[in-house]
Formats: C-alpha cells, structure tokens, sequence
C-alpha cells in the first residue's frame, strides 16, 4: 500500500486508499481493530493541533523580531522626538506656568 501512495497524502490518496481500509474496519472489524483507528485519529488531530500551533507562535515570533528591528532602526529618530516632546513641555511649562 504505501508503494500505492507513494508517501504523499492527497485527497486522490485517502479517498482510494484509506477510507476503504477505514470502512471496512467499521463495518467488520473487531471492537479491539475499531479502538486503535479512533485512538490513531484522535493522535492525528492533536498533533494538527500542535502543529497549527507552533505554527502561530513562530508567526508571533516573525512580526515580534520585525518591530525590534524597526525599533532599533528607529531608536534615534525615537530619541528625537521624545527631546523634542520634552522640550515643547518645558515651554509650555514657562508659558502657562505650571
């Protein structure tokens, strides 16, 4: 069988190849044959789920990086403005009298 599939899953390979196996097991399997399929899903669902995950957590970690990079970049022009802040405070300071 896995020459058949040639190790790829495709839809083409589980409709002629895996479901049949699948529904034959429920329809004549033995409860112990019917237990180890429903086991072996639930393992290929959570580790989708695992996989989905870490996928998201090395996106968080790509537009993380990227606005550290940014920030860097900007670091000075940052140290510019916040002086520029300071000073206008200070004016308004002066002038309002606070």
């Amino acid at each position: 069988m896995v020459d058949l599939i040639n190790n790829v899953i495709n839809a083409i390979n589980v409709q002629f190849y895996v479901t049949p196996l699948v529904n034959a097991c429920v329809r004549v399997g033995t409860e112990e044959e019917k237990a180890k399929i429903e086991e072996e899903i639930m393992e290929a669902r959570r580790l989708k789920k695992e996989e989905e995950k870490k996928r998201k957590e090395k996106q968080k970690t790509v537009k993380g990086d990227k606005y550290v990079e940014e920030a860097i970049e900007n670091k000075d022009e940052a140290e510019k403005v916040r002086q520029r802040l300071e000073r206008a405070r200070a004016l308004d300071r002066e002038k309002y009298g606070e």
